[in-house]
């Protein structure tokens, strides 16, 4: 015998405050609904396909978003689904407008049944979502303005820039003994280092670790001790005073 579905959809449960996480890291809004028949009886262990569209704005809003699920009720006539894991028609779920009002328009079997506001989503994809795109055990902020941190920001690993050296430790140590590539030093730990090598306190710079310029000069010496070496064998500077060669 033919069926004549006027299904009488009856949302029974539309947990908008929770979400559904599985591997792509998608927010899924869990979605519930009873079905029955022109008779009011409950269609029982039937295969339905349930549609969802998604305006945002206003209740006549363009569609942003197009999916499909087929799907069974169960013993009771309920069906259970998750927004955003059906068959996707149209639109991009990742990139929908979640800061607006939102509305759904739920269609039976091809007939749609109308269009309700979702007083809340969930709390994720409002706040995450709609700046920031997952990706793996990365994400990535859509926004091409700065972004702003009023509080601490800590990095429990390396921090890179688009070019150059990872840092992972910034230092306050003047003494520069590790070398390294990763430290950034802070500017009290420069000016310890530089007081040490010009003001005196730390170990002296000789003449020999002074570089030299020879571009213009016709030395040989790139060193300002082997310059003024060159310049008294050449006899156009004075004798050294002393015997020793490094200063």
């Amino acid at each position: 015998m033919k069926r004549n579905y006027v299904s009488v959809l009856v949302i029974v449960a539309m947990m908008c405050g929770s979400f559904i996480l599985n591997a792509q890291q998608k927010n899924y809004i869990n979605y519930q609904g009873v079905v029955r028949d022109a008779d009011n009886e409950l269609l029982v262990e039937e295969s339905v396909e349930i549609g969802i569209a998604l305006k945002f704005g206003a209740t006549n809003a363009p569609i942003l978003y197009e999916e499909s699920h087929f799907i069974s009720t169960d013993i009771n006539g309920v069906f259970s689904l998750q927004i955003g894991s059906g068959i996707n028609s149209n639109g991009d779920y990742e990139n929908l407008p979640w800061g607006e009002a939102s509305f759904v328009a739920v269609s039976f079997n091809g007939s749609e049944l109308g269009t309700t506001e979702l007083m809340a989503v969930p709390y994720a994809i409002t706040s995450g979502s709609d700046q920031w795109i997952v990706d793996g055990n990365a994400i990535t902020n859509k926004n091409i303005g700065e972004v702003r941190i009023t509080d601490d920001l800590r990095v429990f690993g390396e921090f890179t820039l688009n070019d150059g050296n990872a840092v992972n430790e910034i230092s306050d140590d003047g003494t520069f003994i590790d070398n390294s590539s990763t430290i950034l030093p802070t500017q009290k730990a420069v000016k310890t280092y530089v007081d040490s090598r010009v003001v005196g306190g730390g170990e002296a710079q000789n003449a020999q670790e002074v570089p030299f310029n020879n571009s213009v000069s016709g030395l040989t010496a790139i060193n300002v001790q082997d310059a003024l070496d060159e310049l008294v064998i050449a006899g156009i500077g004075g004798a050294d005073d002393d015997t020793d060669s490094t200063n």
